[in-house]
């Protein structure tokens, strides 16, 4: 009886050692997977970082195509405009400083209406020196220190006096040659050399009391232009 008894026993410890060992076994497989899973959730976010950086990389070098591209369909689209009969003297021409003049979207749009009234339909050096001479303002003490604000100040420009031309948007190829100019200067440096200190222009068919006060330089096309009286 006594010997039932303690095998008895002894089988219950050995069922009782079996789950033992069975349920560990069940709980390190268990962590073997999660361990396993995690290792790839990793991996995954890992690869899927890669993937992100690689497409950024190539979304970047795209853009620069795309800028590079413009800026040369834009000096093309000029060429095609320049008038054949133009032959700036060597003393003011067209130069790049491939610097980019600070501005907000608003001053592109100012400078290319203040190059498209004031100097459509004179050469392409002559819609440059435009835009230098309200880029010199910018820069000089005595006036504002944005685009818009020069070009928009009272009695300056004189096509600024009608209410009704200052926001409107051309439609024409004398417009669209007027922003190509304006991306020009403010994304490439174009400037006219020769023209650096000029600060006032008129037309040849006037003759305003403010000239005698001021330096002429030179004359292009239809318009004369003038170094103030205080230097850069």
């Amino acid at each position: 009886m006594e010997t039932i008894q303690r095998m008895t026993m002894l089988a219950v410890v050995l069922v009782a050692m079996a789950a033992f060992v069975q349920h560990n076994f069940h709980h390190h497989r268990a962590d073997d997977r999660l361990e396993q899973l995690t290792y790839k959730m990793l991996l995954n976010e890992q690869k899927i970082q890669d993937l992100a950086a690689h497409r950024a990389a190539e979304t970047e070098q795209r853009l620069q195509q795309l800028e590079a591209q413009r800026k040369q369909q834009i000096e093309q689209r000029l060429q095609q405009l320049e008038p054949k009969s133009e032959k700036p003297t060597d003393n003011f021409k067209v130069v790049y400083l491939m610097v980019e003049f600070p501005h907000e979207q608003l001053d592109r749009f100012c400078l290319a209406k203040n190059i498209y009234h004031e100097a459509r339909g004179e050469s392409l050096l002559g819609q440059y020196a435009v835009a230098q001479v309200t880029l010199n303002r910018v820069k000089h003490s005595r006036w504002p220190n944005d685009i818009c604000h020069v070009v928009m100040q009272p009695r300056q420009f004189s096509w600024t006096n009608r209410a009704d031309q200052k926001w409107t948007h051309p439609n024409d190829s004398d417009w669209r040659r007027a922003q190509d100019i304006a991306a020009e200067v403010l994304d490439r440096g174009a400037r006219v050399r020769g023209l650096e200190s000029a600060l006032f222009y008129h037309t040849d068919w006037v003759n305003p009391n403010w000239r005698s006060q001021n330096y002429e330089i030179a004359q292009i096309d239809t318009h004369i232009f003038y170094a103030g009286d205080r230097k850069l």
